[in-house]
């Protein structure tokens, strides 16, 4: 099914309007497909996400199947990991501390001449188990995300848009992950730009002030912290309740 180029719109193959009913992009210069251009809508759509994200999620529909948005997020995540392993097996030093935690040599009783060797070929494993779990990965963080930023959005605000949308925010928000393309400043982009792409996103689609957007933005990560905040304070109780018993 053909999709609108500016806001990704499902279109009718059947339809034989001009303009997307969506956002009034005129769809009547969409050009032949060509192998290249499923690489350039996905560089046009990311493109439109990270340097005008206003714009985007003022057009994004609300629903329209989850498919696209989740192997857009999926997608983009992968490839951005798939370049940092990359630049961790090439550029980036063996993680000495690795070896000295799990005392991995001293198991393995290597000779010196095949340490480098064995350190090279445990980093590199290493990376690659988890560039192999990271779809995974990336779908819980959509998931739990998305659970609990529509949670804050019934909350905090008014909106009655469905968990549909909430998912289409979280997976477009990932379009910064692809910096990590970039060795060295490539994470730090990422970590800042994701968190203001799904502020951005929440004041647009759910229609609500700035401060509610960063509030319902940030609310997965509130609770994540309270979470751990608590299991602390239920782990202190528990050994100063051991300690006391034994001083009794």
């Amino acid at each position: 099914m053909q999709q609108c180029p500016s806001c990704g719109f499902l279109l009718s193959p059947t339809s034989d309007e001009v303009l997307c009913p969506n956002c009034s992009h005129n769809i009547a210069k969409v050009t032949t497909q060509t192998v290249f251009s499923p690489m350039l809508k996905y560089l046009s759509l990311i493109k439109e996400i990270v340097l005008r994200p206003t714009n985007f999620f003022q057009k994004m529909p609300a629903s329209g199947g989850y498919s696209n948005p989740l192997a857009f997020g999926l997608i983009t995540h992968w490839i951005g990991s798939f370049f940092y392993y990359i630049f961790s097996v090439t550029l980036l030093p063996s993680s000495e501390s690795m070896f000295q935690k799990f005392q991995i040599l001293q198991f393995l009783n290597l000779q010196n001449d095949f340490v480098p060797v064995a350190k090279a070929i445990f980093s590199a494993s290493w990376n690659l188990g988890f560039l192999i779990l990271d779809p995974f990965f990336t779908t819980l963080y959509i998931f739990f995300n998305s659970i609990f930023i529509f949670a804050a959005a019934r909350i905090f605000t008014t909106s009655k848009l469905n968990f549909e949308a909430t998912i289409r925010l979280v997976c477009y928000a990932l379009g910064p992950a692809i910096f990590a393309v970039l060795p060295g400043m490539g994470n730090i982009l990422l970590l800042v730009w994701i968190p203001i792409l799904l502020i951005i996103g929440a004041k647009e689609i759910y229609q609500t002030t700035s401060g509610r957007s960063i509030l319902i933005a940030l609310f997965p990560s509130l609770v994540l912290f309270g979470i751990i905040i608590l299991a602390m304070l239920v782990f202190a109780l528990g050994f100063f309740k051991i300690i006391f018993s034994f001083l009794q």
